[in-house]
């Protein structure tokens, strides 16, 4: 029964506040910024912008399915606590996250609304204050410079491209170069409107500078640098940014080269990861398809690949791949005018003499890991379905990265791989003793370091057919099985082939080498070669 009077949001709170999930509910912000007090963020706002309480909990579904809390603008979750479950009203979809996501599913513009950062808009620095920085005078002094161009805040956010950007800018600075790095200070999950704000934060040899505007920072460097000097350009990802904008940018200081890296498949479609709604691998086809008429990026995405084509066709770039199963997959489905493409893999496994001991064989248990941040489309829910599953068989689960995950059964490892600290998941693992790590991405990885980081620990890594780069390793190494379905999954890692080998090879376990690369740094030092 729905309770009669209104509440008042302090009343709200207190009563949500032994069954909300903290942890849990900051992971739905991606990028954008964390509230201080996440509990009274919920209460006011959360839950109008469709963000979770709880893992066990969906606040779409129960304002979908229960029109007497929607009416009355209740908050959900609150009904639920107070009367919902003692009324066995559900607290989420039946059939699983797939179906609810379904369900649930917003528009792209309402996504794109969800990202909207609630701080104060900053003031943008000037031509004079950029001319006067030491720092950005002394990467324009430098013999070689290199602006990379990333889609968030490299520093704060943890990710792989993110990483890519830290390791190039340690590489041009250790080398003595210049290094300027921009991103978009609102952070989005498309590309930016025509003739946005497009308002950038700029970095420059180590250090944030501040908010800038392109046309701006595109004075300072053509007035402090003269023609053909040697300015290299990396476009890691043209999320949030406007290409039309970025293009005529970069054409007003006309940079020595143009590298582009292909991190993921935001080149063909807005759904970078290539989910079709969010939920299924689409393989990328035609934007004419019936396929692309059901899904929320089909509308835009032949809008989105002509503003792809014309910054390529502005900026005709080197594209560089990560692997070559990213370069051959992305030539099968793209044709964008380029100077030309190479390969260029992010990290490599190196024998080491320098043996740490080994880690203790003290518990016949089997210890199965995820790592990384805590994405459906890498495989974590499907990694929860396993922890449940296998808790009762004996099998230790545990979790490595950045994320405060809190979640019944599986062991939280808090760990930040960095350039200062680039073997920090691997070592980890090691000492933790992990005998298989579970990469079952939903979409073609370009590369996975956490799969490089779980084969230099010298665990087993299980994935499935459509990872991409992952699944293309099972050929190069035998310690990467790839496996057809989550039933084959569940039964060959808890208590199968891959277990019994798992246990078999404990005492024979080597700890490798990973060599994170300098990205583009290794490019510009070098002189990158096109093929």
């Amino acid at each position: 029964m729905t309770p009669s009077t209104q509440p008042t949001e302090d009343s709200i709170a207190g009563a949500l506040a032994p069954h909300f999930d903290v942890a849990f509910y900051v992971r739905q912000f991606e990028t954008s910024p964390i509230p201080e007090d996440p509990l009274r963020h919920y209460v006011e706002t959360g839950w109008k912008e469709g963000l979770d309480p709880h893992p066990n909990f969906s606040t779409q579904h129960y304002l979908s399915m229960n029109a007497d809390v929607r009416e009355r603008g209740l908050n959900p979750y609150w009904h639920y606590v107070v009367a919902g479950r003692a009324e066995r009203r559900l607290p989420r979809a039946v059939g699983g996250m797939r179906v609810e996501r379904l369900r649930n599913l917003r528009s792209l513009e309402a996504i794109k609304a969800s990202w909207t950062r609630k701080d104060a808009y900053p003031e943008a620095l000037s031509v004079d204050d950029l001319s006067g920085d030491a720092r950005v005078l002394a990467a324009l002094r430098a013999d070689q410079v290199l602006l990379s161009i990333c889609h968030d805040h490299f520093r704060q956010v943890a990710g792989g491209i993110q990483l890519c950007v830290r390791l190039e800018e340690r590489k041009m600075l250790d080398h003595g170069m210049g290094h300027l790095a921009i991103h978009p200070w609102q952070p989005l999950p498309t590309l930016a409107d025509r003739e946005s704000d497009g308002l950038m934060v700029l970095h420059a040899q180590g250090e944030e500078i501040g908010p800038v505007r392109l046309d701006d920072l595109g004075k300072v460097i053509a007035a402090r640098t003269p023609p053909q000097y040697p300015i290299s350009v990396a476009v890691h990802s043209l999320l949030g940014h406007e290409p039309e904008a970025l293009s005529a940018f970069l054409e007003g200081f006309a940079p020595q080269q143009v590298l582009f890296w292909l991190h993921d498949h935001f080149t063909l479609c807005e759904s970078f990861t290539l989910q079709r709604n969010t939920v299924a691998y689409c393989g990328a086809p035609d934007p004419a398809s019936p396929a692309c008429g059901i899904c929320i990026y089909g509308e835009t995405r032949a809008t989105h690949l002509d503003r792809m084509a014309g910054f390529f066709s502005a900026m005709r770039p080197l594209a560089v791949a990560p692997s070559s199963f990213q370069l051959d997959f992305w030539r099968s489905r793209a044709d964008l005018p380029r100077t030309g493409e190479i390969v260029h893999p992010l990290a490599t496994l190196e024998p080491t003499t320098d043996q740490p001991p080994p880690p203790p064989d003290d518990s016949p248990r089997l210890r199965i890991a995820f790592l990384g941040w805590p994405a459906d489309h890498k495989g974590w829910d499907t990694f929860c379905e396993l922890a449940q599953k296998g808790r009762s068989s004996g099998v230790e689960f545990h979790y490595f990265g950045s994320a405060d995950i809190v979640q019944r059964g599986i062991v939280a490892h808090h760990v930040e791989v960095s350039p200062e600290r680039p073997d920090a998941a691997t070592l980890a693992m090691w000492t933790s003793a992990i005998d298989i790590v579970v990469h079952w991405a939903g979409w073609p990885e370009t590369f996975s370091f956490t799969t490089h980081e779980a084969l230099a620990a010298d665990a087993l890594v299980v994935t499935s057919a459509v990872s991409g780069n992952v699944a293309n390793l099972a050929g190069q190494d035998p310690r990467v099985f790839v496996l057809p379905d989550t039933e084959a999954l569940i039964r060959e890692v808890l208590s199968g082939e891959i277990a019994a080998l798992a246990d078999a090879r404990r005492a024979k376990r080597k700890l490798s080498g990973l060599i994170y690369s300098g990205a583009s740094a290794d490019l510009v030092l070098a002189g990158a070669k096109r093929s």
